[in-house]
């Protein structure tokens, strides 16, 4: 069963973060898909364990199971706008991967631009997607994560 999850900003403020937070259940591994899209340049970054308040992950997002005959729920947390502590995001697998956005070059013009990252991702970690905008004002954005669950 595929499962989708997703953020949007009207307005995510320049250097300002949208975040998806992820916490992979210890009996399942999961296949996600990241995907991100921001109305100027953008950073993606995918950091595996940060520290986390569990106090305060954020706005709980219920996955949207994806095969509408069956009715089954996903066994992963899935979190928008948790708190991270900023000096301890956890291993960055993925180091700003950009999104072109502006208008100058080869650059699409300030279209609406996406990228995404594609991971098996371990059982029991938890995993922090983060689209930074770099356009140098507030643009819309938005983050969303497809992903299947299996068992171990």
């Amino acid at each position: 069963v595929m499962y989708h999850g997703g953020v949007r900003s009207e307005a995510l403020a320049d250097d300002g973060n949208l975040d998806l937070f992820l916490i992979v259940n210890s009996a399942m591994e999961i296949h996600a898909r990241f995907e991100a899209a921001c109305g100027g340049d953008a950073v993606l970054n995918l950091y595996e364990n940060p520290f986390s308040n569990t106090n305060s992950l954020g706005t709980e997002i219920t996955p949207r199971n994806r095969h509408r005959e069956i009715g089954d729920v996903s066994d992963a947390g899935l979190y928008s706008a948790p708190w991270t502590d900023a000096n301890s995001l956890g291993t960055n697998l993925t180091p700003g991967a950009i999104i072109p956005g502006g208008a100058t070059g080869n650059s699409p013009g300030g279209q609406l631009q996406d990228g995404f990252f594609e991971w098996d991702l371990d059982k029991g970690n938890q995993y922090l997607f983060r689209l930074t905008n770099r356009g140098g004002s507030a643009k819309i954005a938005s983050a969303e994560l497809n992903f299947y669950e299996r068992a171990e």
